[in-house]
């Protein structure tokens, strides 16, 4: 099977592009889809997962469309293809608004989204989709800043946030001892010269361990048993031991970011938004915690495809000044009273009435947003 490409058709127009134009609003994900599936899934991007030569495929940036609709509305591949053959919308989005029965682009069947995503998983690049869709968020300002909770503020996690460029807003755990005594973040820790010196003044070097991962340890020994502060250090015979992560610089560095007062105030003001967005996410029209597909690679990229459709109504269009960033969210604009809406006396004929799954799609925006996790 070779590369379908959209049908050329001239820069006019059509009926039902002009009624969507008119009743969809502004912040609209069809409106964008429409404006931008050019740039966003130009046939380039796809030629790879086509031979030269045989029958020609529905165009690859038609099915982009489909899947990036279909993983918002929660459809089955059977739902998506009757929606895209009858729903107004979704072909004005696709840009085939006014193609007629007979044409290669009024309609196709479910096996076809089950092709194309074989196709992609197939790939040297499955997450190109994801991969586009990042790079537009960086030049929107929408891409930069990772907000989580604790559960994201491993050294490994931090180190992967440093190695990408992004800055991480995300809480370290703070180390604790037992019994309240002295904590790791009590001892000086010289990781250059591989020292650390305790409350008592008393300095150790920090010994590789022989594991292969990095890090170390550092032993104080039988130092401790005649420390003044030693029932306030350690119950050990054997003297206090300061363990140091593979990771130990990026974690210190996270812990002292955290203690600065304006860093925490921009931390509570963000992370609930994000917490809002990643609950939006979960609901039960995308899937809920039940993914649609099997296999840790095809979950990740179902729900790397649906974190990137969520994010693009955010995006501005080509041509337009990017937005400042804010934290890395964006906060949704409110539909002012002169925009249109849809209504039922006003539907053409071969539209589907809107779901209660497709409303929220007419005005979705981003809220929060957070950076993808390490593998």
């Amino acid at each position: 099977m070779t590369l379908g490409r959209p049908l050329r058709r001239p820069d006019l127009p059509t009926a039902g592009a002009r009624w969507c134009e008119a009743a969809l609003p502004e912040r609209s994900v069809y409106r964008f889809l429409a404006h931008e599936r050019g740039r966003l899934f130009p046939p380039e991007l796809f030629a790879d997962l086509f031979q030269p030569r045989g029958r020609r495929s529905v165009p690859p940036q038609i099915l982009a469309v489909v899947m990036v609709l279909q993983r918002l509305e929660g459809l089955s591949d059977r739902e998506a293809a009757d929606r895209f053959a009858f729903d107004a919308r979704w072909r004005y989005a696709a840009g085939v608004a006014d193609a007629v029965a007979g044409e290669e682009t009024a309609s196709f069947a479910a096996t076809v989204l089950v092709d194309f995503r074989a196709r992609l998983h197939a790939s040297a690049d499955p997450d190109r989709i994801f991969r586009v869709t990042c790079g537009l968020a960086r030049q929107a300002g929408l891409v930069g800043v990772v907000y989580g909770d604790s559960a994201y503020g491993t050294g490994a996690h931090l180190a992967w946030l440093n190695e990408h460029g992004l800055v991480p807003m995300v809480k370290a755990q703070i180390p604790i001892a037992p019994g309240g005594r002295f904590a790791k973040d009590q001892f000086r820790i010289d990781l250059q010269a591989a020292t650390v010196t305790c409350p008592a003044r008393v300095r150790v070097m920090i010994r590789p361990v022989h594991h292969g991962r990095g890090g170390g340890r550092a032993r104080f020994g039988m130092v401790c048993s005649v420390c003044p502060l030693r029932t306030s250090c350690t119950t050990s015979a054997r003297g206090r031991v300061v363990t140091m992560h593979p990771h130990e610089a990026q974690l210190a560095a996270a812990r002292a970011r955290q203690r600065d007062p304006a860093w925490q105030a921009d931390y509570r003001a963000t992370r609930p938004k994000v917490e809002r967005k990643l609950a939006h996410l979960l609901r039960r029209r995308h899937g809920g915690r039940r993914a649609p597909v099997r296999g840790l690679v095809r979950v990740t990229q179902d729900f790397k495809l649906l974190a990137g459709a969520v994010t693009w109504p955010a995006s501005p269009p080509s041509g337009s000044t990017p937005p400042p960033a804010a934290g890395g969210c964006s906060r949704p604009d409110r539909r002012s009273s002169s925009e249109p809406h849809l209504r039922d006396d006003t539907r053409p004929a071969n539209t589907l009435k809107p779901s209660k799954n497709s409303a929220h799609l007419e005005d979705s925006s981003v809220s929060g947003c957070r950076g993808d996790q390490p593998p």
